[in-house]
């Protein structure tokens, strides 16, 4: 998407995992190996189907084919520094101690920029620490209902378009 809209290679990836400060330098915030260490103790009570991760360097993805709440109870009860996020897409399984505040906060720190300038465009509720850090947040159509009620502005389109509708807004917003 950098690419697309002319910008820096700086994004957050991976629920916060991952930072990225341009682009052949980035950060790794979060511990792949607490996430491998949970999927083996689940994989001992649940069926799990790993997405590709090929390109995944801090949690694992999983499809929506277990009971996720079940699952979520049983990583509490092995007190694991880990949790279970569900993006309607997959389903993670993350370090704790990171999000997508903590990688918004990496990249304002590394670009000295106050986080009340940053605008974060999200879908999910996993998206809502870098929402309440953000100066603006903005949700596409199809955003899960927690993130567009804490969202400065709610696309009527969804997934890419709705995002276009957000870059168009900011755009105009900044000129």
């Amino acid at each position: 998407m950098a690419i697309a809209l002319g910008t820096p290679f700086v994004f957050v990836a991976e629920n916060g995992g991952v930072v990225s400060h341009s682009d052949n330098e980035f950060e790794i915030l979060a511990d792949i190996n607490k996430c491998e260490c949970a999927f083996q103790e689940l994989s001992k009570v649940f069926t799990l189907h790993r997405h590709d991760s090929r390109y995944r360097f801090t949690d694992i993805t999983l499809r929506r084919d277990f009971d996720i709440q079940a699952a979520s109870k049983q990583l509490q009860d092995l007190d694991l520094d880990v949790e279970l996020i569900d993006t309607a897409f997959a389903v993670h399984i993350k370090d704790k101690t990171v999000n997508k505040g903590t990688g918004l906060q990496h990249v304002a720190e590394k670009l000295k920029i106050p986080l009340d300038d940053f605008a974060a465009v999200g879908d999910s509720d996993s998206d809502m620490p870098m929402f309440e850090l953000a100066g603006f947040g903005a949700s596409v159509g199809n955003a899960s209902r927690k993130l567009k009620a804490i969202s400065n502005l709610v696309a009527e389109d969804n997934h890419g378009n709705g995002f276009l509708e957000i870059v168009n807004y900011l755009n105009e917003f900044l000129i």
